[in-house]
């Protein structure tokens, strides 16, 4: 069963913030270069990094193997078209996809159990939740893949969940690490303390 990996790595669309990607997360390692590793270790099969902001700063940690970076053009008109460029490179006959943004670190067991999950319920969608509350990343079908591959809703991934909402598979954890996103390279350091990540 192929399984992709689609990072949202685009950068903030006012150009003002630091480009998370880059951001430092220890022992000499980037943001990006931590999810790609995790990806890995879960067993992902291809990733797919779609750039933005800078992308010319982000490709030389990240061009390597079963990792490519898409450069999309058009980030600046919002997630959506970032998701569809994504989506249109993952491998044909990929049964499973992973989207994932960059600044919302996940360890690798919170991957591999989403993805486990996913492939034994056979869900349309899957995502971790946290106390009742939806978490991320999202795991979908090839069906709902398909769909990404088209989407044009500016809400972007709200808008397959909205679609599917009777078919969406909650997978609860016991940490919050699944509700996590950084927002600067400050926050990355205390994210590692607080989850344990890396």
């Amino acid at each position: 069963m192929p399984v992709a990996a689609v990072v949202l790595a685009t950068g903030s669309q006012d150009g003002a913030d630091p480009l998370a990607a880059l951001w430092p997360w220890g022992d000499g390692a980037t943001l990006i270069e931590f999810q790609i590793a995790q990806l890995q270790a879960a067993g992902v099969d291809a990733i797919e990094v779609v750039l933005g902001d800078r992308a010319e700063r982000v490709i030389p940690l990240i061009a390597r193997g079963d990792v490519e970076p898409i450069v999309n053009p058009r980030w600046r008109d919002g997630v959506a078209s970032s998701i569809r460029a994504g989506a249109a490179a993952v491998p044909r006959g990929t049964t499973t996809a992973i989207i994932v943004d960059v600044a919302e670190p996940r360890p690798a067991a919170v991957f591999r159990r989403l993805l486990q999950e996913h492939a034994a319920l056979v869900a349309a969608i899957t995502r971790p939740s946290y106390e009742g509350t939806p978490g991320t990343p999202i795991v979908l079908n090839q069906a709902v893949l398909s769909e990404a591959r088209n989407l044009d809703d500016p809400v972007g991934l709200q808008a397959l969940l909205d679609r599917h909402a009777d078919e969406i598979h909650d997978v609860p954890f016991e940490n919050g690490v699944v509700l996590l996103h950084v927002r600067s390279s400050e926050e990355c350091e205390r994210a590692r303390e607080a989850f344990g990540l890396g």
